[in-house]
C-alpha cells in the first residue's frame, strides 16, 4: 500500500473514532472558552478606556518649577486607547504574560495589554504630579549639591574612580543614536576591565534579543555539522552586534572578550512597529507600544528573568546593564533598577552635551539642551556636564547617581 493511501485511510478512521469525537468536543469547548475570555477582555478595554479618560480630566499634573513651561501639562508615557496598529502577532502568545495562563491567542493578549495600559495611566498621572511636587520642594537641595559637583576634563577616568567593588549592577542609560555617547560607553567598558582585572564583566543589553549571548552563540556554532555552517552563524552574530552596538561598543566587547547577553524578548522584535491608535486630538501620534509604561513593564519582567538566570550562573560578576536611560531612572514606576539592592547598584546616564535634531536629509536644524526627564521638569537649571548627588533623596528624585554629558566627536 502506498503511504499516501495509508494516511488517507488512517485519517478517515480517526475522524469517526470515539477518541476523535472526544477531542472534537474538547476543541469546541476550548474555542467557546476563548470566545468568552475575549468578550470579557474587550469589555475591560472599553471600561478601562473610559476610566483613564476621566482621570485625565480630574488629574492634570503640570510643571511646577520656574521656567517658560511652568504650568504646562505633564503627560505620561502613554494615552488611553482601544486599539494597536498593526495588530499584535506572537509566535507564542502565552510568553508575553506568563502569569496570565488564560491568554492563549494574539487578540486576547492585545486586549489584555490595552486594558492594562489604560489602567496604568490613572496611576501614572498621580505619580507624575507627586514627583513634580517633590522635585519642586527639593530644588534648593539640588542647587546646593550641584554647585559642589566636580567638572573633570576626563569624565570617564573620573567616573571609574568612583565605582566601588561592592557594585554588582551598573545600569548605564544612554541617549540613543549619538556617536559620542557610544564612544564614552566603549571607554567605560575598557576602564572597568582595567579597574577590575580579576572580575568577570558581563554586559546585558536591550539591543540584542534574549535568546542570544556570546556563550550561547559559540556553543551553537560548535554544534554545527560543517565549518562553513559554523562560520556562517558566527558571521551573523558579528553583523548583528555591529548593527545594534555600533560606535565602538561592539568592537570593545569583541576585542576585549567581554561576554554580552541579550535581554529583549523576541516578541518585542516581532512587533517592533506596533503603535497606540490615537482616540483624541490631544493624543501623541505614532506612539510606539513598547515605549509606554506597560510596554516597559512587560519588557522589564522578561529582562529580570534573564538577569537572574545569569546571576545564578555568574554570582561574582559585575553586571553592566545597558540600554536607554528611561529604563533605569529611579523615579519611573517600571524602573528595573529599583529591583536590586541599593548598596549594589549605580545608575549612570550618558548623554550628549547637546542633542542634534536632524531632518530627513540629515541636516541639523535644532540643538536641544533639555535631555531627559530631570532636565525637562527642572527647565534645564542644572546644565553641568558632570552631575551627581550627595544625598539619597536627590538621586531618587532625579533618577540617577551620575550623569555625564559627553563632548561631541571632533
Amino acid at each position: 500500500m502506498k503511504l499516501k493511501h495509508f494516511f488517507l485511510i488512517g485519517g478517515f478512521l480517526f475522524v469517526f473514532s470515539p477518541l476523535a469525537h472526544a477531542q472534537s468536543r474538547e476543541v469546541a469547548k476550548a474555542l467557546l472558552n476563548a470566545g468568552r475570555v475575549e468578550t470579557t477582555l474587550l469589555k475591560r478595554v472599553e471600561s478601562s478606556y473610559n476610566l483613564a479618560r476621566r482621570a485625565q480630566y480630574l488629574t492634570r499634573p503640570t510643571f511646577l518649577t520656574p521656567g517658560p513651561r511652568r504650568g504646562e501639562l505633564i503627560l505620561p508615557a502613554a494615552f488611553p486607547t482601544r486599539a494597536i496598529t498593526p495588530s499584535l502577532h506572537f509566535a507564542n502568545p502565552s510568553e508575553v504574560y506568563p502569569d496570565a495562563p488564560f491568554l492563549t491567542t494574539d487578540q486576547q493578549v492585545e486586549s489584555y495589554l490595552l486594558s492594562r495600559n489604560n489602567r496604568a495611566i490613572s496611576q501614572e498621572l498621580k505619580h507624575l504630579a507627586d514627583h513634580s511636587e517633590k522635585i519642586a520642594d527639593n530644588m534648593a537641595t539640588f542647587r546646593q549639591e550641584a554647585n559642589l559637583c566636580e567638572q573633570p576634563t576626563q569624565q570617564i577616568p573620573w567616573l571609574l574612580n568612583r565605582i566601588d567593588s561592592n557594585v554588582n549592577y551598573l545600569f548605564v542609560g544612554e541617549f540613543h543614536h549619538v556617536p559620542e555617547v557610544r564612544l564614552a560607553m566603549s571607554q567605560l567598558l575598557q576602564g572597568l576591565q582595567q579597574k577590575f582585572p580579576r572580575r568577570e564583566i558581563i554586559v546585558l543589553t536591550e539591543f540584542l534579543p534574549n535568546d542570544i549571548s556570546t556563550q550561547e552563540v559559540w556553543e551553537a556554532a560548535f554544534q554545527q555539522p560543517t565549518l562553513e555552517d559554523r562560520m556562517e552563524l558566527l558571521g551573523e552574530f558579528e553583523n548583528l552586534g555591529e548593527e545594534r552596538l555600533s560606535g565602538g561598543v561592539w568592537g570593545t566587547l569583541r576585542d576585549r572578550q567581554i561576554q554580552v547577553v541579550g535581554l529583549e524578548p523576541n516578541f518585542v522584535w516581532e512587533n517592533a512597529q506596533a503603535t497606540l491608535v490615537p482616540q483624541d486630538p490631544s493624543d501623541t501620534p505614532n506612539l510606539n507600544l513598547w515605549w509606554t509604561d506597560e510596554g516597559d513593564r512587560i519588557r522589564h519582567e522578561h529582562w529580570m528573568r534573564r538577569i537572574l538566570t545569569w546571576r545564578q550562573q555568574h554570582p561574582d560578576s559585575l553586571f553592566v546593564i545597558y540600554g536607554g536611560a528611561g529604563h533605569f531612572s529611579y523615579f519611573r514606576s517600571p524602573a528595573i533598577s529599583n529591583h536590586f539592592p541599593r548598596e549594589q547598584r549605580l545608575v549612570i546616564n550618558l548623554f550628549p552635551q547637546k542633542y542634534r535634531v536632524q531632518d530627513a536629509n540629515n541636516n541639523i536644524f535644532e540643538l536641544k539642551d533639555n535631555l531627559g526627564w530631570f532636565a525637562e521638569i527642572t527647565q534645564n537649571q542644572f546644565p553641568q556636564y558632570t552631575l551627581y548627588w550627595q544625598t539619597e533623596q536627590s538621586a531618587m528624585l532625579s533618577g540617577f547617581d551620575y550623569q555625564l554629558r559627553v563632548p561631541a566627536l571632533r
